[in-house]
């Protein structure tokens, strides 16, 4: 028969030291995951934002026709159509805590055919605590991206 004390194997306490540590180390890892994953959330954003307005004014003066931007804030999306509904070209659905705020721009953003924007101005766009503000330029259409 084998006598207990000679049985090789970890103590309760041994057990309970090595179970929290990795509870910590799980604890630490969550709680960083969750604020890199709401930075990449506004980050995809932007970056597939300025990608398809790009889209919308190479496609205007390319084929020389206007293109407009919908955003539609209820649903959580914004769709890129030629005029005259010839068809719509792209549409992308974006996290519902983005809340897009036109204010000195008017919606739809509009590309003429020669790819010269129709009015100049300011979007704000939210995303949790954080602010940023997107500027369009009169002239070539071109924007700036600013964090407030």
């Amino acid at each position: 028969m084998i006598s207990v004390k000679s049985a090789k194997g970890f103590t309760l306490v041994e057990s309970l030291i090595v179970l929290s540590i990795f509870l910590l180390l799980t604890l630490f890892t969550w709680s960083n995951g969750s604020a890199i994953h709401e930075r990449k959330v506004i980050e995809q954003f932007f970056r597939q934002f300025q990608n398809d307005l790009y889209y919308a004014q190479q496609y205007a003066a390319v084929h020389r026709e206007t293109v407009y931007v919908f955003v539609s804030q209820d649903d959580s999306y914004y769709r890129i159509d030629r005029a005259a509904f010839k068809g719509s070209l792209v549409q992308t659905s974006y996290n519902e805590d983005i809340v897009i705020r036109p204010t000195t721009m008017s919606l739809p953003i509009t590309y003429y055919p020669n790819g010269s924007i129709k009015k100049g101005g300011t979007i704000f766009i939210d995303y949790k605590e954080e602010t940023y503000k997107i500027v369009f330029t009169i002239g070539n259409g071109r924007f700036r991206v600013e964090k407030l």
